[in-house]
């Protein structure tokens, strides 16, 4: 995100309006002087301030230079969402993500496309009020005016509340980490893990906590591990491969639901 914001000639404006000054006295706020035909095509989005320049904005108007320049965090964001709702049919139509990817010019960018696919996976095949109830999931079948009305304004309204959910916690952790505004590579990361954290239960408590930790330890015991020492032939019988006995393997399993449960306990101490 390199564009300069397109507010700052606004912000520039209003600034010097609510101050109650001309663009001849607004010029002289600066060290050295600025003319008034230079104040003028500020205004206008004619010219950039230096950053000196810049910088006495900043002072005047509690924006930082950043957000001058490219925006707020919260404008990044949204804009960003927004360049990504306009190319959502086109993941939509795309069989898999490597086809989507495959678009891509560099490595750069083919990052860029894996996170925008995996955002719009994650954030358009869940909900964020209340479950979607079996009417609304056969609404193509409906004929009814006034429950197709219903329907529309029930994915409307699903859509603002994901939305704002995903805005609230990007902006959050953007802060924390010092993202700035025109650091879309950044937003997007955080944007997309925290879709797939919704998705998968896991927010930023120790519900979520726990949540995260029984998700891994169920991969392991009931995934990772299974296929680590056995396959299954063409026959469907199960053979084991590794040099691990099933003692051994039936007891790190054990160790492992055992760990969640001490989890689980400390979580429940610590209320």
């Amino acid at each position: 995100m390199d564009k300069i914001n397109n507010n700052l000639p606004k912000i520039i404006k209003s600034t010097r309006l609510k101050l109650g000054k001309s663009q001849t006295e607004f010029g002289n706020l600066f060290d050295p002087p600025a003319a008034k035909s230079i104040i003028s095509r500020w205004e206008k989005g004619i010219s950039t301030p230096s950053p000196d320049r810049l910088a006495r904005i900043s002072s005047l108007t509690g924006y930082a230079v950043d957000e001058l320049l490219y925006g707020t965090l919260s404008d990044a964001i949204l804009e960003l969402m927004a360049e990504i709702d306009e190319i959502s049919s086109i993941i939509f139509e795309s069989e898999s993500i490597e086809k989507f990817v495959a678009r891509a010019s560099s490595l750069d960018e083919t990052l860029e496309l894996r996170n925008i696919y995996n955002y719009v996976m994650y954030r358009y095949h869940d909900y964020y009020g209340e479950p979607r109830t079996e009417a609304l999931q056969i609404d193509k079948e409906l004929r009814n005016t006034e429950d197709k009305k219903l329907i529309e304004n029930y994915y409307k309204n699903e859509t603002k509340r994901g939305d704002l959910y995903i805005l609230e916690n990007t902006l959050r952790i953007a802060k924390a980490l010092g993202v700035s505004p025109y650091e879309k590579h950044r937003l997007l990361m955080i944007m997309t893990d925290e879709a797939k954290n919704h998705f998968e239960g896991i927010d930023h408590t120790k519900n979520g906590l726990y949540t995260l930790i029984a998700n891994e330890i169920g991969e392991l015991t009931n995934s990772k591990i299974p296929s680590l020492v056995s396959i299954i032939d063409k026959d469907g019988t199960l053979t084991r491969i590794a040099q691990i006995d099933e003692n051994t393997e039936r007891a790190v399993v054990e160790i492992l639901n055992a760990s969640l449960e001490k989890v689980k306990k400390i979580l429940n101490e610590h209320n």
